[in-house]
């Protein structure tokens, strides 16, 4: 006999996801309960009654972390519905699944001196359509988004605000993108590709912060077609590395390439 999935309703009431049970039938009550696609709620979305974990407004990693450790030994996918989503810690990916939100309703606070999104050592990721907002730059240990060891990673349609460390962190990483993502770190390091190959940075809207995109000891890496306005030292800047492509980009708060062999053409730069 199949056993169905109890969630929270906004009245407090419990009740069946009927949608859910309909693809998602188990035959033991020792069995956990793994999916292909699991829902999360904010404490404040709007339609609770459809989602597999519903969050408090407290420490709401716990139950977004249950759910991605519930997904299936082949990954999934994670859908955030809209609300907001109040951290005191990490939000942990794991390998071959999507974090999804609803576009800037889906809001990540970051109160503290953490990362809202970390990957390590993981591949086949994307993160899409995702709010995180940082607590400011008085806290040096917050960023927005941390990819270290990682592969095939894809990150787009994201907001990413007022962080006191990176916001969008590659480290150490290889064949990754990040692509249509708006962000505004005020003197922060912006997108900061580290020790990677082959990682793609393309039509982001970067501003404001201390260097807008910094690729350091990397090699192989390709910006192309970003838009870098106002930041407080540097637009773009090439630290080190060799064979790195710069093509097509508006950085008319300038362009430093301390690179070897860097391919550089069409950028308009004043």
């Amino acid at each position: 006999m199949g056993i169905k999935h109890s969630v929270s309703k906004s009245s407090g009431e419990r009740g069946y996801a009927d949608e859910w049970n309909a693809e998602h039938i188990i035959t033991s009550d020792m069995t956990a309960k793994r999916s292909h696609t699991l829902i999360v709620a904010a404490n404040d979305s709007k339609d609770k009654g459809r989602a597999d974990y519903v969050c408090d407004g407290v420490a709401d990693e716990v139950q977004i972390n249950q759910a991605i450790l519930a997904l299936t030994a082949n990954g999934g996918s994670i859908i955030l519905l809209d609300g907001n989503y109040n951290l005191n810690s990490t939000i942990n990916l794991t390998d071959n699944m999507n974090l999804i939100g609803g576009g800037r309703g889906t809001i990540i606070n970051v109160p503290e001196n953490f990362y809202a999104i970390v990957s390590n050592s993981k591949s086949n990721i994307i993160i899409s359509n995702l709010f995180i907002s940082g607590p400011g730059s008085g806290f040096p240990g917050a960023g927005g988004i941390e990819i270290m060891y990682g592969s095939n990673v894809k990150i787009q349609d994201c907001w990413l605000e007022n962080f006191g460390n990176v916001t969008l962190y590659f480290y150490n990483c290889s064949t990754c993108i990040a692509t249509n993502n708006w962000l505004d770190s005020p003197g922060i390091p912006g997108i900061y590709v580290y020790c990677s190959e082959n990682v793609i940075v393309t039509q982001n809207i970067i501003k404001r912060c201390s260097v807008n995109v910094h690729v350091s000891n990397s090699n192989y890496t390709i910006i192309i077609g970003n838009i870098s306005l106002n930041a407080s030292w540097k637009g773009i800047t090439i630290n080190s590395g060799d064979r790195n492509l710069v093509v097509a980009n508006i950085c008319r708060d300038g362009f430093t390439d301390n690179g070897t062999n860097t391919e550089k053409a069409h950028n308009i730069t004043a």
